[in-house]
C-alpha cells in the first residue's frame, strides 16, 4: 500500500458520447465505477472521488471533491484532487479505463522520476489519465485553469492536459518497452456504447 500516494478516481464527465453517466454502468452485477474502486483499494489507504454530482456516487461510501472550475474537462478534477490530497502525490485513474490492471498501476507508482508527473504512452497514445502527479503542480495547474477559463484569451477548447503538460516535467514512459508485464488494450477507452460493448466482451472472456 502506498502510504504516501492520494487515489483519485476521476468520474467527472458528462459522458456526452454515451448518453447516460458510463461510470454507472453495470458490468454484471458491478457498475464501472465499483469495479475501479475494487482495484485501487488495496493499493492506496486514501481514495478520493472526483464527481460534480455526489449524490449518485453516495453508495461508494467515499469522500466526493468537486471541480472548481467548471467545464474544463479533466484536468479541472485533477486541480481538485491536488487541492484536497493530504500526501505530497496523488494517482489519477479515469472510470474512462476499467480495463487498467494492478500491475501497471504498481509500475507507474514505483517508477523512479523524480518528474512532476508520470505517466504512459501506450498502444499509439499519451496516457494522461492514469499515471502520478506531485502536489507541487496545484500552484501551476491552478494559474493555467484560470487563464483558460477566460475564452476571451485562449479558448476553452485548448485546455488540454497535453496542453498542460508540456508546461511541467513530465515523463512518459514507453510502455510496452519498458514494463514485461503490460498487455496490450490495458489503457482502451470507454466513451460510446460501441466501446462499452467491447469493454464488456473483454471482460467476459476475461481478456
Amino acid at each position: 500500500m502506498y502510504s504516501d500516494i492520494t487515489g483519485i478516481i476521476l468520474s467527472g464527465g458528462k459522458s456526452v458520447r454515451m448518453g447516460t453517466n458510463k461510470a454507472l454502468l453495470k458490468i454484471g452485477n458491478e457498475t464501472i465505477i465499483e469495479k475501479i474502486v475494487r482495484l485501487i483499494r488495496p493499493l492506496f489507504p486514501t481514495i478520493l472521488l472526483s464527481a460534480n454530482t455526489p449524490e449518485e456516487y453516495a453508495f461508494l461510501n467515499l469522500p466526493v471533491i468537486r471541480d472548481e472550475f467548471f467545464e474544463l474537462g479533466p484536468l479541472a478534477g485533477i486541480h481538485s484532487a491536488l487541492r484536497h490530497a493530504a500526501t505530497k502525490k496523488i494517482f489519477v485513474l479515469s472510470c474512462d479505463i476499467p480495463l487498467m490492471k494492478r500491475n501497471i498501476i504498481n509500475y507507474l507508482c514505483t517508477y523512479p522520476s523524480t518528474a512532476s508527473v508520470v505517466i504512459a504512452q501506450a498502444d499509439g497514445f499519451l496516457q494522461p489519465l492514469c499515471g502520478v502527479y506531485d502536489v507541487s503542480l496545484l500552484s501551476p495547474l491552478t494559474q493555467f485553469l484560470q487563464e483558460h477559463s477566460q475564452p476571451e484569451l485562449h479558448g476553452k477548447k485548448n485546455c488540454k492536459i497535453a496542453a498542460f503538460l508540456k508546461t511541467v516535467e513530465t515523463e512518459v514512459l514507453d510502455i510496452a518497452a519498458t514494463f514485461s508485464g503490460y498487455e496490450e488494450g490495458t489503457f482502451f477507452n470507454m466513451n460510446n456504447r460501441e466501446e462499452f460493448e467491447e469493454i464488456t466482451k473483454r471482460i467476459g472472456t476475461g481478456a
